[in-house]
């Protein structure tokens, strides 16, 4: 069950390597995701691929619940009702891949090259804050 709370998104996920983002289907079914994320300034930045049902449920419905995970999605803690959007804006998609790239380094360069051999070119960032922030 997810809940509602002042907890920051560095104190949720601090010392995890995945968190789960649960978005919903239009018939309310949650889809948990395990997804490597980086914080900055309490926004929680992902990336994906732009054709994944995630995206096109992140652009009808953007209440999600966030919380860690291992790398199979397996929760560890607690999950916490959050809003997500697809950053659309050039400007919020480099700076949440300037979060990306600080926090993963050579692993996120290393991801990046070898996405452009996959069909879906499309890279696309996601921003997350708790509760309605």
């Amino acid at each position: 069950m997810a809940k509602t709370t002042t907890v920051s998104l560095a104190e949720l996920l601090k010392g995890e390597q995945f968190c789960l983002l649960t978005t919903y289907r239009a018939d309310g079914t949650p889809v948990p995701t395990a997804i490597s994320f980086a914080v900055k300034n309490d926004q929680l930045y992902m990336a994906t691929k732009g054709g994944t049902g995630k995206v096109k449920r992140l652009r009808r419905d953007g209440k999600v619940t966030i919380g860690p995970c291992n790398g199979s999605g397996r929760p560890t803690g607690q999950q916490h009702e959050a809003i997500a959007r697809v950053l659309d804006s050039p400007s919020e998609s480099a700076e949440a891949e300037r979060t990306l790239m600080a926090r993963y380094g050579l692993k996120r360069r290393l991801l990046r090259w070898a996405l452009r051999f996959s069909k879906d070119k499309t890279d696309v960032h996601i921003s997350v804050t708790l509760g309605g922030q």
